[in-house]
């Protein structure tokens, strides 16, 4: 089945009504009912879950980070671990967002800002990235610098990696407690990366360096193996 859904030509709509064809038009595939039901939940506002109003915070944050954040509340509360996927934090000096004339609409910004947090792999990034592409052509600095953040944040897990930070003048990668370079290791890879210093429970790099963000993701993809050579030559000392 189908319809033709009809407007009056020079008629400005209101931002729901525009939210909410937007909502049919990007759901139309087989079965797309429930996730538009949910997309009109986040339009109209579900009010509060123990109260007769209706209208509330999850309009603004979105069904499905209302029940992120409520559920993260529940664990926090009970005094339970959580088993959320946290990517590891990277502060570099670029800018890294998706601007408004690239993405004038308000609401569709949110919901890529949503997939972006969501990525677990790399391919999740690949596939927003087309996704952006298709739907509002080339994509400007800021957008390829957020996607290219995202990237280095994956692979900071594998990386034992837990922060990545910056100064005026360095930007730092830190390992997670227990992660270290055996000395040997780091000079090794002091030589590949000039100008790098690797110490033994971080990474210093100038800010000035060209291809700071690629610079990164080339030392990311050498650590896992170097961080498994350090802990055998460490374990060979003791044994």
């Amino acid at each position: 089945a189908y319809a033709y859904l009809l407007y009056e030509p020079f008629r400005v709509m209101t931002e729901v009504a525009e939210k909410r064809l937007h909502a049919i038009k990007e759901f139309s595939d087989l079965g797309s009912g429930f996730k538009i039901a949910l997309r009109d939940l986040e339009i109209r506002g579900a009010g509060n879950l123990l109260g007769a109003e209706q209208h509330g915070q999850m309009a603004s944050v979105g069904f499905d980070m209302y029940c992120k954040l409520l559920s993260e509340a529940i664990i926090e509360t009970k005094g339970e671990e959580s088993d959320q996927f946290i990517l590891p934090t990277a502060d570099l000096p670029m800018d890294a967002y998706l601007p408004d004339s690239y993405i004038p609409n308000e609401s569709l910004r949110m919901s890529f800002y949503k997939k972006m947090t969501a990525v677990r792999e790399e391919k999740d990034v690949d596939a927003i990235m087309e996704e952006l592409q298709d739907r509002f052509g080339s994509l400007p600095k800021p957008v390829v610098n957020a996607l290219e953040i995202l990237r280095i944040r994956l692979k900071s897990i594998p990386a034992m990696v837990e922060s990545i930070t910056s100064d005026k003048q360095q930007a730092a990668i830190r390992f997670r407690t227990g992660a270290r370079l055996a000395p040997d290791i780091a000079k090794e890879l002091g030589r590949k990366y000039r100008g790098c210093v690797f110490a033994g429970d971080k990474i210093l790099i100038d800010k000035r360096s060209p291809r700071l963000i690629k610079l990164i993701g080339y030392i990311l993809d050498d650590l896992p193996k170097a961080l498994a050579e350090s802990k055998e030559l460490y374990l060979a000392r003791i044994y």
